[in-house]
């Protein structure tokens, strides 16, 4: 990188589609841009995207999961992310494959979210000839998390897969407790959040949920990170922080070799699609394509 002038340029993009949008024109009608990082929420990245469509510019994303960012056109778009029907099907197989269960059921709330999460896992759970006992709805409502957990105890599920919004799955958990209804409970990345473990309290104990990364101190690359993010800002880093790093090291690669230009960028991020041309992060060897790119 030595003969390169290179800037960092960091903007503001707050969850809000419209400020997304404002911020994104100046980005995408800036010359001197070669590649963009962003977004952590996917309204404003499904509203960005036009844009960075239409002015052949490469965007980054390390953070966003949801399936319906992904569909239409997203020639620009390159996410190191899993999707949430990628979590569902993997959760399934560790719940075959890993802990040995037989019969599951799935407790969804009534949202697209809950529908891309149940539908991956009760189609992978069929191709793993696991038994789903049980598909039940629940939304934001205590009578109807009371109800759900009756019927899931008739079904005596060895575990439950949490096809839910934070809120939906709180609720399901302080009434799983209250009926002390058992068995092994996952649920996907969004319920990995703090203000989640707060409306659940100890009702969540034991939960399993799904991560990007899990940061081991005894990685020797992730330790390292780990180190020097510490050093730097006096905290832990969580996953965000990991695959904002990831992000910010792929695109300085992509650089060294296709110098500066949104063109060049590009058509040289493109060619990370095999595993001879693989990036390295800190928890998995990524091949990109256009989203969605795992």
């Amino acid at each position: 990188m030595a003969d390169l002038n290179l800037e960092v340029v960091v903007y503001d993009s707050p969850c809000d589609p419209e400020g997304g949008v404002a911020t994104a024109k100046r980005l995408t009608t800036d010359g001197a841009v070669s590649a963009v990082i962003g977004y952590l929420c996917a309204e404003t990245l499904r509203a960005v995207l036009p844009l960075y469509q239409d002015a052949g510019l490469a965007l980054i994303n390390p953070t966003v999961s949801a399936e319906y960012v992904r569909q239409g056109e997203t020639r620009n778009l390159f996410s190191l992310l899993y999707g949430d029907g990628d979590q569902a099907a993997f959760l399934a197989t560790y719940v075959k494959e890993g802990l040995g269960l037989h019969r599951v059921a799935i407790l969804r709330d009534d949202s697209s979210y809950g529908y891309v999460l149940s539908t991956a896992f009760d189609a992978e759970a069929a191709r793993l000839d696991l038994e789903v006992v049980a598909n039940v709805a629940i939304n934001s409502d205590q009578a109807e998390a009371a109800q759900a957990v009756k019927s899931l105890k008739n079904t005596s599920p060895e575990g439950v897969f949490l096809a839910a919004s934070p809120k939906a799955a709180s609720l399901f958990l302080l009434e799983r407790q209250r009926q002390h209804l058992g068995g092994v409970v996952l649920g996907p990345d969004q319920l990995a959040d703090l203000d989640f473990y707060e409306m659940a309290g100890q009702a969540a104990e034991g939960l399993l949920v799904c991560q990007p990364i899990l940061l081991e101190t005894e990685n020797p690359k992730q330790s390292q990170f780990v180190r020097r993010f510490e050093q730097l800002y006096k905290r832990r880093p969580d996953w965000i922080a990991a695959a904002g790093y990831d992000a910010m090291r792929l695109t300085l690669e992509v650089l060294n070799s296709s110098g500066p230009g949104r063109r060049a960028f590009l058509q040289s991020l493109r060619t990370i699609s095999g595993p001879d041309t693989a990036f390295e992060g800190l928890s998995s060897v990524d091949r990109l394509t256009p989203s969605p790119a795992l």
